[in-house]
């Protein structure tokens, strides 16, 4: 019998092949990309989750090769942008970014999509936070990192870039022009080659330091003020005036110390979204919450948005949306055609259109009824 011909030798090219494969998509390597010509093909089905906590410890570290455009007159199986839309970004150009659970973030312009996950420079295939800066350029918080994109050429940054854990949940740029980003050990800020911790001062004797005790950010926001509003899994909301730290939890008020939403309205008000007490605002001086308690269908409250016009609109687990005029809840779900079970972003574009996207798709309100856009579309109106 003749022996095998592969040894030590080969398995050591092999795994040195495997480490300069892994190298360019977990450091801040930019990747020149050249647009896939229109094509059909369906993605890989993603996996169903259950409910926005099971989306938000899903495995999202595959990669799905689906990063082609896809005209929107396609036939197919899947015509959903994807099965999990986390969220939803209109930029300076009217291209729609929209960010999925498990096939990194779609790019439609006037209804044509482009598909952008790993194989195309991201570090993961989950989507958690996108933002334009004031040069243009698209941000993109995943699960491995962050993703720049001007054009078609993407830079992720990852552990070689200073993110010790690169699994983010949000991201956010300040009046400044600094870029932050939050995720499962805190804070970091880009100056503008890397990212460098950034410490939320809650660790309070010598003997603590918050690398030993990491702490889930999942939210970030800049107030009219200048301040920076962080909102933490388990020590409620912390706000940075650029000097000192102000904590905020349950024992003051607040409605709950596991925070994943933070937005500041047009009177001032300061909202807070929950994973398990529902909602409410600060206005400076008191809190005012509302849970089940109060109406709401469901506790676990995950994002928020208040429109042009000053209403509030937030998430209900498995009620899909409700819009809060300062007096009244309206409750928009199934039977509105919002058939969304796990919402997980709104948005309100610049034509004033209302966007929600989730665990079934993304959709859009029309009148007082929500459509399903799907890669079919419509794009009418957008």
């Amino acid at each position: 019998m003749q022996k095998s011909k592969f040894n030590f030798y080969h398995v050591l090219v092999f795994i040195m092949l495997a480490g300069i494969l892994t190298a360019s998509i977990t450091t801040g390597t930019t990747i020149a990309q050249t647009p896939s010509k229109p094509t059909c093909k369906p993605p890989v089905n993603e996996k169903a989750p259950f409910s926005v906590m099971d989306l938000i410890h899903s495995n999202a570290g595959t990669a799905t090769k689906v990063n082609q455009k896809i005209s929107p007159a396609c036939d197919g199986n899947q015509v959903q942008i994807a099965e999990y839309v986390r969220r939803i970004f209109c930029d300076s150009k009217v291209n729609y970014w929209l960010g999925t659970n498990a096939l990194g973030v779609a790019r439609y312009t006037a209804g044509e999509g482009t598909y952008f996950s790993i194989d195309k420079g991201l570090g993961g295939t989950q989507v958690t936070g996108i933002i334009e800066d004031t040069e243009g350029k698209i941000w993109v918080a995943n699960s491995g990192g962050v993703a720049v994109i001007k054009g078609d050429r993407v830079t992720n940054y990852s552990k070689a870039a200073g993110l010790q854990n690169p699994r983010l949940w949000c991201i956010m740029q300040d009046s400044k022009g600094t870029i932050w980003v939050g995720g499962e050990d805190g804070v970091y800020r880009f100056d503008g080659v890397r990212f460098h911790p950034f410490s939320l001062g809650y660790c309070k004797s010598p003997e603590e330091t918050e690398s030993a005790k990491p702490l889930r950010v999942s939210s970030l926001m800049e107030d009219s003020q200048g301040n920076i509003w962080i909102g933490t899994e388990g020590k409620g909301a912390i706000k940075y005036d650029g000097q000192k730290f102000t904590y905020f939890n349950m024992d003051q008020g607040l409605v709950d110390n596991h925070i994943v939403c933070i937005l500041e309205d047009q009177k001032g008000n300061m909202w807070f979204s929950s994973r398990f007490h529902g909602l409410g605002y600060y206005d400076g001086k008191t809190f005012t919450n509302f849970s089940t308690a109060t109406g709401l269908g469901n506790d676990e409250c995950w994002n928020m948005l208040e429109d042009k016009e000053g209403n509030i609109w937030f998430s209900s687990e498995g009620f899909g949306v409700y819009k809060y005029n300062g007096k009244t809840f309206e409750n928009f779900s199934v039977k509105e055609g919002l058939e969304v079970k796990a919402v997980q972003t709104i948005y309100q574009d610049h034509n004033d259109k209302i966007w929600v996207g989730g665990g079934g798709g993304l959709f859009r309100l029309e009148g007082d009824k929500f459509i399903n856009i799907t890669r079919k579309g419509p794009w009418d109106n957008c």
